[in-house]
């Protein structure tokens, strides 16, 4: 008979704070069990960095809608597709991220690199 694995628990902290200087990296250890200070984790499909910088999770979405529309334009351009479904996805999606788009750079401005 076989013994039952335990499986080991992960468990990482951040130290959230508005100074630059935040977020040492220094393990804590309980009860025998290390856990690891993270800089960047992903939580709940939102990036949330120590330094609570939102402008990463602003440019994730702006490329991730701007690739969409990109993949979406081969579609419109397909020959066998119906002037109605176009528009149909012409409406859902990329009016949808065009507004958000323009609503984000409204907010946080227009930055040339």
């Amino acid at each position: 008979m076989a013994r039952p694995r335990k499986n080991k628990i992960l468990v990482l902290y951040m130290l959230l704070s508005r100074k630059q200087n935040a977020g040492q990296n220094q393990n804590i250890k309980i009860a025998n069990t290390t856990s690891e200070n993270v800089v960047k984790c992903n939580y709940l499909g939102t990036i949330v960095t120590n330094q609570n910088l939102i402008q990463e999770e602003i440019k994730r979405r702006l490329n991730s809608g701007n690739a969409c529309c990109h993949s979406i334009q081969n579609l419109l351009s397909f020959l066998l597709l119906s002037k109605n479904i176009k528009t149909i996805i012409n409406k859902t999606i990329i009016r949808m991220r065009v507004f958000e788009n323009r609503v984000l750079r409204r907010i946080f401005g227009l930055k040339m690199n």
